[in-house]
């Protein structure tokens, strides 16, 4: 078997264990394997990102011990962490395995003014979380990602600005990243902060 064979085979055998995964709702971002889940967020990031740092990526790695998720070491020696996480409608999740006749109801019942105020509870839940190793990090940075149906990056145009209406003290940023839009040809990224 000859390597591009064996790739297609392992891509195949991929494909079929997140078809096997129960959850369907907002799943774009979903691998059965977590490194790969994290991988495929942090490079569709990393473009943003870049325009932010003091200096060019010397290297980044997932971490062994997370919190956070991502460890980069910058040329200039600035050590960064990135913490991943989702902004997700656990509602239509649970509907969509449990209750699928309620699924388009559990859905329709979440958008941006509830996606807001979980973005503002998950800034504290991270805040939380992150504090004890905050202080290994020249710069902490939170990365959220969504799939949700029932909004996209322009539903947020208007508001985004103000749905963080305090700085964070463990955060020097926060970016919320949207599933691919074909409209816009790219995974539309919002900064928060």
């Amino acid at each position: 078997m000859d390597k591009t064979e064996e790739t297609t085979n392992q891509i195949l055998k991929d494909l079929e264990k997140n078809d096997k995964l129960k959850r369907k709702h907002a799943n774009f971002y979903e691998f059965h394997k977590k490194s790969v889940k994290e991988t495929g967020i942090f490079t569709e990031f990393m473009s943003e990102l870049k325009k932010v740092l003091s200096s060019p990526i010397k290297s980044w790695e997932l971490t062994a011990n997370d919190p956070p998720d991502i460890s980069l070491e910058l040329e200039d020696g600035t050590n960064l962490g990135v913490e991943l996480t989702e902004l997700v409608n656990e509602k239509a999740i649970h509907t969509q395995i449990n209750n699928p006749a309620e699924y388009a109801a559990a859905c329709m019942s979440y958008g941006v003014k509830e996606a807001s105020e979980d973005i503002r509870l998950i800034l504290k839940k991270k805040e939380k979380k992150l504090q004890k190793i905050a202080q290994h990090y020249n710069q902490l940075i939170l990365l959220i990602h969504t799939d949700e149906t029932m909004f996209n990056s322009d539903s947020f145009i208007n508001t985004y600005k103000n749905i963080l209406v305090s700085k964070s003290d463990i955060f020097s940023h926060v970016y919320l990243i949207f599933s691919y839009e074909p409209a816009k040809q790219k995974c539309p990224i919002l900064k928060l902060q």
